[in-house]
């Protein structure tokens, strides 16, 4: 599959009436050779790992030097409003040099390499971040994905009276019956630039616009610092034939889209894997298996506490998108919300009597993905590990057995980052064609667009299985 990259660029900001005054005061206050020169700094440098990506940037006229070989001089205007010519000939262009996929996008665009090529673009004609407000969809054009088929429909398109490209690409899209993809992680934050202080740090974005470029290199300088970062260890926690072979998918899964990380695998027959870590537990039954869980993880301390991170998942989850370390690191515990009680209580323990008692909730946290550094991960194992022993002795079980407990603990102590149910996503929803009973859910306590990374098993597949 052969890609291009192609950055919308020009010889320098003309001043010209546009649809947004901000716009013009941006071209008015900004070096685009600086702009630029951040762009080759920061994230186009990273499409250097990928062989099949070709990144180039596109001028109109006006050029006063030959083009460098990452540099296209295109033969129409170089202003804002003639944007929608310098997209038809990046098409052409593109189209004529044999590209399976484009990604178009600005000079004052960031982007998270990485992600983007796990975006799953490949699927789609047409994907960004679609805006429904004009006469018909439209990828907002700070970043946007186009097959080859897209791509030709566009260059042999006309785009007379059209000034705002986004728009026009999105009407030719329409009038080819070509479908869109919305994608949320493609994000506009304005037409001004927030400066460093203000701009936004959701890692879960693939893009970002607008960025000055100092806006550009504090995001690259961030990305770096995270990718510093040592080891992490996924614990998973696998014993019985069933939930064996649940761990062998989803640790093929993690190998594809969790973040670099060593498994470290309880089972009851380590002969079975080819894992880093194995350390043989046998099966204790339900609920004891579920109950003690923090019982193996802190008596695997010496082996853990080797690593920075530690994450723990349920055998019987698969990941289904690439999950970064921006996502789910965090400075103490990672912690997930429920998918089932969103913006409600829950159903923590209510005897008094139980060590994991909660009279009241603020949020309600699933016991199937959770994590955080090695110290404070083992810190909360030791926790709950002792209070479950404390509930033992005293011929309590809790009601959701290790989930109460842990949200015992998480309430006393505070996680350091909540992940929304995207690190839980019921297998019902995943396969729900137009969103089932959780979307529903969420939407009414304004949750909408959460994108599956971590999905739950639903208890049919468990027992079909």
């Amino acid at each position: 599959m052969k890609i291009l990259v192609a950055l919308k660029v020009c010889h320098k900001y003309v001043q010209v009436r546009t649809w947004s005054r901000d716009v013009e005061e941006k071209h008015r206050t900004i070096p685009v050779n600086d702009q630029i020169a951040a762009c080759r700094e920061t994230w186009v440098r990273d499409l250097a790992a990928y062989p099949n990506v070709d990144v180039r940037f596109f001028y109109g006229r006006g050029a006063t030097r030959q083009p460098l070989p990452d540099e296209v001089f295109l033969d129409c205007a170089d202003d804002y409003n003639s944007l929608p010519y310098k997209t038809k000939a990046i098409c052409a262009w593109a189209f004529e040099h044999g590209y399976d996929f484009i990604f178009l996008t600005d000079d004052d665009t960031y982007v998270w390499v990485d992600r983007l090529m796990k975006s799953g673009f490949e699927s789609h004609d047409y994907l960004g971040a679609v805006s429904y407000l004009s006469r018909c969809p439209y990828a907002t054009g700070l970043g946007y994905w186009m097959s080859a088929k897209a791509a030709r429909c566009v260059a042999v398109a006309d785009p007379r009276g059209r000034t705002m490209e986004d728009h026009w690409v999105g009407e030719v899209m329409q009038a080819n019956k070509i479908g869109h993809k919305y994608d949320e992680r493609y994000r506009s934050i304005g037409a001004k630039f927030v400066g460093v202080d203000k701009m936004p740090r959701n890692m879960e974005n693939i893009a970002i616009h607008p960025c000055n470029s100092e806006m550009m290199r504090a995001y690259a300088s961030e990305s770096a610092a995270c990718k510093l970062r040592s080891k992490t260890a996924l614990v998973v926690i696998a014993t019985g034939d069933v939930y064996r072979q649940y761990s062998r998918d989803l640790v093929a899964s993690a190998k594809r889209f969790f973040v670099p990380h060593d498994v470290v695998l309880f089972t009851d027959n380590p002969s079975e894997f080819a894992v880093p870590i194995k350390i043989k537990r046998e099966p204790l039954g339900y609920p004891r298996a579920t109950l003690t869980r923090y019982h193996a993880i802190y008596d695997a301390r010496e082996t853990l506490s080797k690593y920075d991170h530690i994450f723990y998942s349920d055998a019987d989850m698969l990941f289904v998108a690439p999950v970064t370390e921006e996502e789910i690191f965090s400075e103490g515990i990672t912690a997930t919300e429920h998918p089932g009680y969103v913006g409600m209580c829950g159903t923590p323990e209510r005897n008094p009597r139980s060590t994991a008692y909660l009279a009241s909730t603020r949020t309600y946290f699933c016991g199937g993905f959770n994590g955080g550094t090695s110290g404070a991960f083992l810190q909360m194992a030791e926790t709950i590990k002792n209070a479950v022993d404390a509930d033992d002795a005293n011929g309590i079980l809790a009601i959701w057995h290790d989930e109460s407990h842990l949200n015992r603990y998480l309430y006393d102590h505070p996680p350091a980052r909540i992940l929304t149910p995207a690190f839980c996503y019921p297998q019902s929803e995943y396969e729900a064609r137009e969103g089932g009973h959780y979307a529903f859910m969420w939407r009414q306590a304004g949750r909408q667009g959460i994108v599956p990374k971590l999905v739950a098993l639903d208890k049919e597949s468990r027992r079909s299985q």
